[in-house]
């Protein structure tokens, strides 16, 4: 038991440490993120987490704006000053998005909405909101 708690926290740190890294490794991270969540329902919860604290990191938290947007502003850099419609993409957010939409689904065919999933997508519980 110890051995597989001590494991989730190494990979986890792991995952973590990808997630500040150049845009190459964290879109790597998201285009295979999902094979390891799709073999591993133990690490769903973890990865649902890191996923979302990643993509909050974009958001515009506007409590009068019914629609949570995305700020692109936060996933781009210009490269050059000079040249002000040169940017660069800092932030792969297609595969963020698409890694997290897949992840989503997947577990949905297999264990239906979780708890988890209702209290940190919708800030809610789907229970009550089914009844």
């Amino acid at each position: 038991y110890y051995y597989y708690v001590l494991t989730h926290i190494c990979f986890k740190g792991f995952l973590r440490r990808c997630l500040t890294q150049q845009r190459e490794i964290r879109a790597g991270l998201y285009s295979g993120l999902f094979e390891i969540f799709r073999s591993n329902l133990s690490l769903h919860d973890m990865i649902f987490e890191l996923l979302l604290s990643q993509l909050q990191r974009y958001y515009i938290e506007d409590e009068e704006v019914s629609v949570r947007p995305l700020t692109l502003e936060e996933c781009i850099q210009k490269s050059d000053k000079n040249e002000p419609s040169a940017v660069q993409l800092q932030e792969p957010l297609d595969k963020l998005l698409y890694c997290f939409q897949k992840c989503i689904v997947n577990h949905y065919k297999q264990e239906g909405m979780s708890d988890w999933l209702c209290n940190h997508l919708f800030n809610s519980s789907c229970r009550a909101s089914t009844e």
